[in-house]
């Protein structure tokens, strides 16, 4: 599995910030602008339920290749009907 682990961009900078913040009974988490679905995936470690979405198909289409335990999600996050009929 990818981590972000000895790579380094800016997102990746905020990533310990972003999981240290995640309440210890959290039961779902959404990724909004999953990318590459780093984070997804580390949030994926101590969150039951994860959800990426990202307006970019083709990076998505790659990371699905990855982890079958995140909801993969094409669209924009602003206008994505979750769960909502």
């Amino acid at each position: 599995m990818e981590s972000s682990r000895g790579r380094w961009n800016h997102n990746i900078h905020y990533h310990r910030l972003i999981l240290d913040a995640v309440p210890t009974d959290a039961r779902s988490a959404l990724d909004v602008g999953c990318g590459n679905g780093l984070l997804s995936k580390e949030l994926r470690n101590t969150v039951p339920e994860v959800t990426g979405i990202d307006l970019d198909e083709d990076v998505l289409d790659e990371t699905r290749q990855l982890s079958d335990k995140i909801t993969w999600v094409h669209g924009d996050a602003m206008s994505y009907k979750f769960g909502r009929g």
